[in-house]
């Protein structure tokens, strides 16, 4: 009976190896795509929007987002990205960002209250939104690496910005990632 009630301790949910840590420190665990990936790349890209010359001061900007491509075997949820990206261009105050894909939804329930008039306070008026100035696209490609004592993962992310106008690529950056495991002869 005792050994029953020490291997049934030992198996017990304990949480006590469990803790919260900064989520932007960097804890490597994986060469593979990560959180901190995430946030080197799309904190590298709001800095270079922010310092580039599209944004003048002369009025606020206004852009879109197209869905970033995964070049990669790893899973990459590329909406997490550009999520980030977009946060952080909108806390600028400089940006305003619009949801095209999200548009038809929008223009749905604009319908929908120009059809039921009397039923609502204030009826918001369909051809009140704004164009965009231009459209961010981009793409997460990888080169992986391995030999028997060695692998290597290269993570490149590359976003442009096209002018909807001119259909002129008027930004562009890129940022790597590279991450090297180097096997131990001799314990972990």
């Amino acid at each position: 009976m005792f050994f029953i009630l020490v291997v049934l301790s030992g198996c017990s949910n304990s949480t006590s190896n469990i803790q919260r840590v900064d989520t932007k420190a960097m804890y490597l665990t994986t060469i593979h795509w990560s959180s901190e990936d995430l946030q080197t790349m799309a904190e590298s890209m709001v800095v270079s929007i922010l310092k580039s010359e599209v944004l003048d001061d002369s009025s606020k900007k206004v852009f879109s987002f197209l869905k970033i491509k995964n070049s990669t075997y790893d899973h990459i949820d590329t909406q997490s990205i550009t999520e980030t990206i977009k946060t952080g261009l909108i806390k600028s105050g400089r940006v305003a960002i619009i949801d095209i894909q999200k548009r038809d939804i929008l223009n749905k329930e604009l319908e929908y209250q120009d059809s039921q008039q009397r039923y609502f306070q204030e009826i918001k008026k369909i051809g009140r939104q704004f164009g965009v100035d231009g459209i961010f696209f981009g793409e997460i490609s990888a080169i992986y690496q391995k030999n028997s004592l060695s692998k290597d993962m290269f993570f490149k992310f590359t976003l442009n910005l096209v002018d909807i106008k001119s259909a002129q690529i008027i930004w562009s950056e890129e940022k790597e990632v590279r991450k090297i495991y180097k096997k131990r002869y001799f314990g972990w």
